[in-house]
């Protein structure tokens, strides 16, 4: 590297070296995203395989090569490295997010945030500045969110955020008790408690290929979720459903979305064996009808 082509000293590079880049530093493995404002060259460095300060080191360090990064990039690398020292962590990087995301989300797709977020910018952005799991947000920085997501979606990521820290149980439930109010809310609900598709279609002045299509998007996007819940309830005792939904008509719903998952061959459990170990107390019922 040509120090003299670099607005910053040796002798001051050597000292990041020194401090910044010790593995005991509090910016050590920090994403790049939460320390370089310039957008250019904040991309430059991803594009390149940089994804936390300490792979800056090997910039820092060389002395020459890295000819695939430009002084200007290298610039803006060293301004940003010293604007950090002598900063409290939180006043230049906000309070950290995420904190409490509950291990049931770690391995969720991004993309599942839509559900939440209503807004399918969020998690695009995300997954264009590499967040690609919900886990990969852990304690990530307030200020490196509102760089990727624009400030004007934050309000929907403090949502997030509460919503993580939450059992997926328990959030499935609050969105369904709120859309049991709408109209494909109460048409699932009806099927749940075992009416048929076609006596409703009649009743709705639908078709039954319209219920159906009001179902699906009853359940569109909650597919992590269910799938949480389904192995949660294969651990319990006796698979007890009311162990993991306390209230019968989220009971009905859940198992009335195992049907459909049944029916459309997406288990490998036959349905009467499926049957016989969900329906002993609660639903020593008819199966949801067609």
């Amino acid at each position: 590297m040509d120090y003299r082509k670099c607005e910053i000293s040796y002798t001051t590079r050597k000292q990041l070296l020194s401090t910044i880049f010790s593995p005991e530093n509090k910016y050590y493995n920090l994403s790049i995203i939460d320390v370089i404002d310039d957008g250019r060259a904040r991309n430059t460095l991803l594009r390149k395989g940089y994804r936390t300060v300490s792979d800056l080191k090997e910039i820092l360090s060389a002395d020459d090569g890295h000819s695939d990064i430009s002084d200007r990039c290298k610039n803006k690398v060293f301004n940003a490295l010293m604007k950090l020292q002598g900063e409290p962590l939180s006043d230049t990087l906000g309070r950290q997010m995420f904190c409490d995301i509950l291990p049931d989300y770690d391995d969720v797709s991004i993309r599942w945030i839509d559900l939440f977020t209503k807004d399918r910018r969020i998690s695009s952005n995300l997954v264009h500045a590499d967040y690609r799991k919900i886990g990969s947000l852990h304690c990530i920085a307030e200020r490196s969110l509102e760089l990727i997501v624009g400030s004007s979606m934050m309000p929907r990521l403090y949502i997030l955020e509460k919503a993580l820290s939450i059992s997926p149980e328990e959030n499935l439930s609050e969105i369904w008790m709120s859309d049991f109010s709408s109209r494909r809310g109460r048409i699932t609900l009806r099927q749940a408690r075992g009416e048929k598709r076609a006596d409703i279609a009649a009743e709705e002045g639908v078709s039954a290929e319209r219920v159906r299509q009001m179902t699906s998007k009853f359940f569109y996007g909650q597919q992590p979720y269910l799938e949480m819940i389904d192995n949660k309830l294969n651990m319990t005792e006796d698979r007890n459903i009311s162990l993991i939904f306390p209230n019968e008509d989220c009971q009905k719903t859940f198992l009335f979305w195992k049907m459909i998952e049944i029916r459309s061959h997406k288990t490998v459990l036959p349905k009467e064996e499926w049957m016989k170990r969900n329906l002993p107390d609660l639903l020593n019922k008819k199966a949801p009808a067609d």
